[in-house]
C-alpha cells in the first residue's frame, strides 16, 4: 500500500480512502434497481421531494479543511 501511495504521490491515508471509495462505487454501480414495499416507496419518494433543511453547524463543518489531508 505504501508503494502504491508513493506511486500516485498520495499520503497512505489518501491512497487507502481513495481505493476504498473506488471499490465501494464499483460494488454499488451494479445495483441499479431495488424494490420496496408500497409504504416504504411512498416514504422514499416523499424524502426525495423534501430534501433536508440546511443545518448551520453541518455547513460550518464542511467548510473546514479535511482531517484526511489535501488531495493531490
Amino acid at each position: 500500500m505504501r508503494r502504491g501511495a508513493e506511486q500516485r504521490n498520495l499520503t497512505l491515508t489518501d491512497f487507502i480512502v481513495t481505493s476504498a471509495c473506488r471499490e465501494a462505487e464499483e460494488t454499488l454501480r451494479d445495483q441499479r434497481a431495488f424494490k420496496l414495499p408500497p409504504d416504504r416507496w411512498a416514504a422514499f419518494m416523499a424524502a426525495l421531494d423534501h430534501p433536508p433543511k440546511p443545518h448551520p453547524r453541518l455547513q460550518k463543518l464542511f467548510k473546514q479543511p479535511s482531517i484526511l489531508g489535501k488531495k493531490a
